[in-house]
């Protein structure tokens, strides 16, 4: 299983964290492809840079996600999870969603 992680922000080293728990966490012989926001906020803090993340997310699934079997939004705000979800077959997760449901 290929899963593309998405960080939506510029931040290579927010990337590199999220994608070494995702290792850890996933079954053996799932491979974890991540990808960095290529343009807006090195951390998403506010609406508006929410707002550009999330084109610069479908930007990314756009490109990265035809090999994969599925996707991980990788940002807090779980940005254009539901957009990415329209654009894909495949399934589409967001970080923040999948930690409140396992809580719940």
């Amino acid at each position: 299983m290929r899963i593309l992680l998405v960080n939506s922000n510029t931040s290579d080293f927010v990337t590199d964290k999220v994608c070494q728990e995702a290792r850890q966490a996933a079954s053996p012989g799932t491979e974890i492809v991540p990808v960095t926001g290529t343009f807006g906020a090195r951390v998403i803090g506010t609406r508006s840079e929410n707002a550009i993340a999330q084109h610069a997310t479908l930007a990314l699934v756009a490109e990265h996600a035809a090999d994969c079997d599925a996707v991980l939004i990788a940002v807090s705000y779980d940005t254009a999870l539901q957009a990415a979800r329209e654009l894909l077959p495949i399934p589409v997760v967001g970080m923040t969603e999948a930690a409140l449901l396992t809580g719940c």
